[in-house]
C-alpha cells in the first residue's frame, strides 16, 4: 500500500493529514515531538500528540517525560526502532513502557530524523499495527514519516498564522514549561510562585484554547504560534 500526504499550507492541516495516513497504514496514535538534548528533557518541543488522553494525562502526572526511554533512544538510533527492542537500563524506563502497552500504545515503533545542531524529530506510531507483513508496515511508516519531514521543513520556514488567541505573559510562560514535560510543582518552583497559581494561568490558558488537556493547550498554543518551546 502507498500512501502519501497531500500537500499542507500549515501545520495544522499538514498534522491532520498525517494522522489520517497513519490510520490508513494500521497505526490509531502517533506522536511526532522535536528533541534538542538527550539529558534534558525541557528541550522536547511537542508538534502533534494523537495519545489516549487518560494517558496523557498520566504520563504529565508521573513526570515519565523524564525517563521516557524512547526519547533516549531517538539520540543513539539513526534508523527505526520498536519499541519492544528498547534494552532499558533500569525498571522505572521498563515500567513506561509497560503501562504504555496496557493504555493501548502497542506495536510501538518510532522514526528518528535528526537535524542540524544535535536535534531529533521523533515520530513515533503505534497501537494495532502491524498484524501481518510487519516489514511493510515499517517501512510504510518511514515513507510516510520522511513526506512528514519534508513539508514540515517547508511549512516551517513560511510566515506563520497571525494568532487568534490572547494569552497573557504569565499564560503563555506557564505553557511553555508544560510544553516541555514540567509539572505544575517544578514550574512553581521554577518561577517561585505557589502551585495553585500556576494552575490558575494554566487553567485559564486552557479555556481560552478551548481543551480540558493542559497538555493538549500546549499544543495548540504551539501550533498557533503563542508559545515557542
Amino acid at each position: 500500500m502507498s500512501i502519501a500526504i497531500p500537500e499542507s499550507r500549515d501545520i495544522r492541516s499538514l498534522t491532520e493529514s498525517f494522522s489520517q495516513a497513519a490510520l490508513q497504514i494500521g497505526y490509531r496514535h502517533h506522536a511526532i515531538v522535536e528533541l534538542s538534548d538527550a539529558l534534558h528533557p525541557a528541550s522536547i518541543h511537542i508538534i502533534a500528540l494523537q495519545y489516549p488522553s487518560a494517558w496523557i494525562e498520566h504520563y504529565s502526572r508521573n513526570d515519565y517525560v523524564n525517563i521516557d526511554p524512547v526519547h533516549q533512544a531517538a539520540f543513539r538510533y539513526s534508523t527505526p526502532f520498536a519499541w519492544s527492542d528498547l534494552a532499558t537500563s533500569n525498571s522505572r524506563e521498563q515500567h513506561v513502557l509497560i503501562e504504555a502497552e496496557d493504555a493501548g500504545l502497542d506495536n510501538g515503533i518510532s522514526i528518528p530524523l535528526h537535524q542540524p545542531h544535535g536535534r531529533v524529530l521523533l515520530i513515533s506510531l503505534c497501537g494495532t499495527a502491524p498484524t501481518h507483513d510487519a516489514d511493510s508496515k515499517w517501512r510504510n511508516a518511514y515513507l510516510l514519516s520522511m513526506q512528514f519531514h519534508l513539508q514540515f521543513q517547508s511549512v516551517r520556514m513560511r510566515s506563520p498564522i497571525p494568532p487568534s488567541v490572547h494569552l497573557t505573559d504569565r499564560e503563555q510562560l506557564c505553557l511553555t514549561w508544560v510544553a516541555r514535560g514540567k509539572s505544575s510543582w517544578v514550574i512553581a518552583n521554577m518561577l517561585d510562585i505557589s502551585k495553585y497559581t500556576v494552575d490558575f494561568h494554566i487553567e485559564n490558558a486552557m479555556a481560552k484554547l478551548n481543551t480540558r488537556s493542559r497538555t493538549f493547550a500546549a499544543v495548540k498554543a504551539t501550533r498557533q504560534g503563542l508559545i515557542f518551546p
